[in-house]
């Protein structure tokens, strides 16, 4: 993992698996090159990677350092895990990262494929869908021609 990705894998690590930020300050980008610390942390409530209360962190990239941390903490957060995947070039065939694939989907055609479009015919689907966000999360069942349009009303 490059010097300048780390901060950003720890920043989201940080913000997957903490409930309750008091505040959070982790340089990424050319602030890894400054000296000193490399971040302040303040939580309400830590866990086994985060420590309660205020911290100090200084983020190492060295070869030598044992990862054995960082890979059971990707483990607790699967969308930080797929974030940092992508990020180091390799595509799971299993998974996908939802940032891009809305683009990736509708920017196969030209036009491009619009929500409007998706969604026609489909007002119960979509009533579904927004009352299933507005939930405690489960499991939801979607019908479409294919895995890929599923998701695509989804996300679109």
């Amino acid at each position: 993992m490059s010097q300048d990705q780390l901060p950003k894998a720890i920043r989201r690590l940080i913000r997957a698996t903490i409930e309750h930020i008091k505040s959070i300050n982790i340089r990424a980008d050319e602030g890894v090159q400054l000296e000193g610390i490399d971040g302040i942390l303040e939580v309400e409530s830590g866990n086994e990677f985060v420590p309660d209360g205020k911290s100090v962190w200084e983020l190492v990239t060295n070869k030598q350092v044992k990862t054995k941390a960082l890979e059971t903490w990707l483990e607790s957060a699967t969308a930080v895990h797929l974030w940092l995947t992508v990020m180091l070039g390799k595509h799971p065939e299993t998974a996908f990262d939802i940032e891009n694939f809305g683009a990736d989907w509708t920017e196969v055609t030209s036009p491009t494929i619009t929500s409007e479009l998706i969604n026609s015919g489909r007002n119960q689907e979509v009533e579904k869908i927004q009352e299933w966000l507005n939930k405690l999360p489960s499991a939801l069942a979607l019908h479409a021609e294919s895995k890929s349009e599923a998701i695509a009303q989804y996300l679109v």
